[in-house]
């Protein structure tokens, strides 16, 4: 059961075991995790999502929705407002090969969220309208709406 560590692993900081692989055929699956249903729904509509920049592939955009999705299991109890400072501080460690910061993987991150929480993973339904993984109009912080592509 070993795939290439060497060059892809490195800290896997919070998150569960498997989640820097970028391949998005073989998911960990723990923890409500990030499944290949999950990476095909993505692949086929991440170029559609209000946030979506063409600078960025699919391969940057999937870290981010693993992690996000993940990340909603592991922060149980919690809404995305709660969770969203701590999970910013465990971006770097968490991104595998994905080029973007946390300013352009928020969004993406809080759709992995929004999609968990549809499905059933991690809590119930607080912190969410339940409005689907395009309503990311309504995140607080340091947002990123009208995002340029620079």
């Amino acid at each position: 059961m070993t795939q290439n560590q060497g060059s892809n692993t490195g800290q896997s900081g919070s998150m569960s075991p498997g989640t820097q692989n970028t391949s998005g055929s073989q998911q960990s699956g723990a923890q409500g995790g990030y499944s290949a249903q999950d990476s095909d729904y993505w692949k086929q509509n991440y170029q559609n999502e209000p946030y979506y920049n063409n600078k960025y592939s699919f391969d940057d955009y999937e870290p981010a929705y693993r992690y996000g999705q993940e990340g909603r299991s592991q922060n149980s109890g919690q809404s995305w407002d709660q969770a969203r400072g701590s999970m910013e501080s465990r971006w770097q460690e968490n991104r595998g090969n994905s080029r973007m910061d946390w300013n352009d993987a928020s969004d993406a991150a809080r759709a992995g969220w929004n999609r968990s929480e549809r499905s059933g993973g991690g809590m119930g339904a607080a912190g969410s309208s339940g409005a689907g993984t395009s309503a990311m109009g309504s995140s607080s912080g340091s947002g990123s709406s009208g995002s340029s592509n620079r």
